[in-house]
């Protein structure tokens, strides 16, 4: 019995890792399995319309790409996701540019920490009263175009 329900829970454990699109770090961009096929993006920089964006943390600058993932169980093409990159990596499904998802900039300006340029955004969906951060311009048109933050209100 006890080998039974420990049977199950296994397959319901790689069910629900298939579903997710494979393992961490694994699986292919929405079919479960295998490894991810990186490939030198076909981007190039000086190509791509919209703001200058961040690929990494660091400000590194990177290419806009529209992300096509597939359902992993109808194998079906979902919406392309708006990303900035790293040139030297990208996957064979991406579509240079942002298209008509190009991140608008943020008009409010700020200092950074760090002395350095920047402009205020906050989290996607928060209230008009969230707290703001100052980030530079890069990073944030990189994280406003994957969704994550908006632009902030200016304060008075």
């Amino acid at each position: 019995m006890l080998t039974k329900i420990l049977s199950t829970f296994s397959l319901l454990i790689a069910i629900a890792v298939a579903h997710r699109g494979g393992t961490r770090g694994g699986g292919r961009f929405g079919f479960g399995g295998g490894d991810i096929e990186w490939v030198e993006s076909l981007c190039d920089l000086s190509d791509i319309s919209g703001p200058e964006c961040a690929s990494n943390r660091e400000g590194d600058l990177g290419v806009w790409v529209q992300r096509v993932t597939y359902n992993p169980i109808t194998g079906e093409a979902n919406e392309p996701r708006t990303l900035c990159i790293d040139p030297e990596r990208g996957l064979d499904t991406d579509i240079c540019g942002c298209g008509d998802n190009c991140p608008e900039a943020c008009a409010c300006t700020c200092t950074t920490r760090d002395a350095e340029d920047g402009v205020l955004v906050q989290r996607a969906g928060a209230d008009a009263n969230a707290r703001s951060l100052c980030i530079p311009e890069p990073n944030a048109m990189a994280l406003i175009g994957r969704g994550a933050v908006e632009c902030a209100t200016c304060e008075a």
